[in-house]
């Protein structure tokens, strides 16, 4: 007998009587919305102005049931997707519920409340699959765990190298300040557990603005972190800074750095070779914007820990370049200058390894936070 009731039941007894007793309902739904997700089930996710005290969902064929505590209804238009059709509140015995309808009968695979993080409200969140495809753990009235998050893919790309020294301060050389910064950065991240880490070079040879975009995209890289450190004929001029994609430089430090650094220019893309010209414009386009939006997150991540770690900064430490390691438009990418090398205090304090262990330190504190930012975006989707 296939068993198409699935039913998740939070009790909170005092907490539901108050709210029944109520002359005005402390509970209101302020957005219904629904997405299609990977694995074929519907996602639909409530945002309320409070955490409900009680809830219970089961399905009736393709129609779901969602029992609350009286609420104020005050969605004006939910966004359907998926096998969702419609939603419309109503009234029951001692409380209100939510009808949702849907274009075949399904199973309550999932049903969970998430507290509110950052500007998102306490939500309850349904996962609708087919009937035949509940999950045992649903028929138990247990909702399956979350799974694991799969290991974020970094790319650590030591600038210079071979017979490019980079910067030169004395004997000290930016090719072997960013190979030994990258390296310390990486043992701090593989330490963690959560990343798998990939350096572009592991000794001291030269590699091609394009082999090294190359070699992030070989790896599947889902975030890439180009590091150097800067030189400039201003001897007192010293801080880390980060930088994004920009074709037009912010300032006219930034325009001559990326003239130096991009000896030879790439136009990273995605394999399209057979699609129509104008579907591969606008699937670049929609790539690049996405990897812009999370890069300068990151970024602003970067500075704001490197800050709070007691690392020097510039002025306006998040800036633009049209730097090739940073073009690949499916990646987010930035470019971190650890320092100054023409600033004689600050070559020093990079050829120290507890210097470098402070920056990496930092950098790694800016990556959790990004992490955690690309988690709690998958799970409210």
């Amino acid at each position: 007998m296939r068993l198409v009731l699935a039913l998740f039941v939070c009790l909170c007894a005092p907490a539901l009587a108050a709210a029944t007793a109520a002359a005005r309902p402390d509970l209101a739904i302020d957005a219904v919305r629904a997405g299609l997700r990977a694995d074929g089930t519907t996602r639909v996710v409530l945002d309320l102005s409070a955490p409900a005290p009680a809830f219970a969902a089961r399905a009736e064929g393709a129609r779901v049931l969602l029992d609350l505590p009286p609420f104020v209804w005050r969605e004006g238009a939910p966004r359907l997707a998926g096998t969702l059709r419609a939603v419309r509140p109503g009234n029951r015995p001692g409380g209100a519920r939510v009808t949702m309808d849907t274009a075949a009968p399904v199973a309550v695979a999932a049903a969970f409340a998430l507290p509110p993080q950052g500007t998102k409200p306490h939500r309850l969140v349904l996962d609708l699959a087919p009937a035949q495809e509940a999950t045992p753990q649903a028929v138990a009235g247990q909702p399956p765990p979350p799974p694991r998050p799969k290991p974020l893919r970094i790319v650590l790309d030591p600038g210079h190298g071979g017979r490019d020294p980079g910067a030169i301060s004395g004997k000290v050389q930016e090719k072997a300040i960013t190979l030994a910064l990258a390296k310390e950065l990486a043992r701090q991240l593989r330490a963690d557990g959560r990343y798998q880490v990939y350096l572009t070079r592991e000794d001291d040879r030269a590699l091609s603005l394009a082999d090294r975009v190359t070699f992030a995209r070989t790896k599947k890289a889902d975030l890439f972190l180009s590091i150097h450190a800067d030189s400039i004929g201003k001897p007192a001029v010293r801080g880390a800074s980060v930088y994004t994609l920009s074709e037009t430089a912010s300032d006219a430090q930034t325009a001559k750095l990326a003239v130096r650094e991009n000896r030879a220019d790439i136009l990273a893309g995605l394999d399209l070779t057979h699609e129509d010209p104008q579907v591969t414009t606008i699937l670049i386009d929609l790539a690049q914007r996405d990897s812009l939006n999370k890069a300068g997150f990151l970024a602003e991540a970067l500075v704001r820990v490197l800050s709070e770690r007691g690392v020097t900064i510039l002025e306006n430490p998040h800036r633009y370049a049209g730097f090739a390691v940073l073009k690949a438009p499916d990646i987010p990418s930035v470019l971190i200058e650890a320092g100054f090398l023409s600033n004689r205090a600050e070559a020093q304090a990079l050829a120290d390894p507890g210097h470098r262990r402070k920056i990496a330190a930092a950098i790694k504190r800016g990556v959790d936070a990004y992490a955690a930012r690309i988690v709690r975006t998958a799970q409210a989707r």
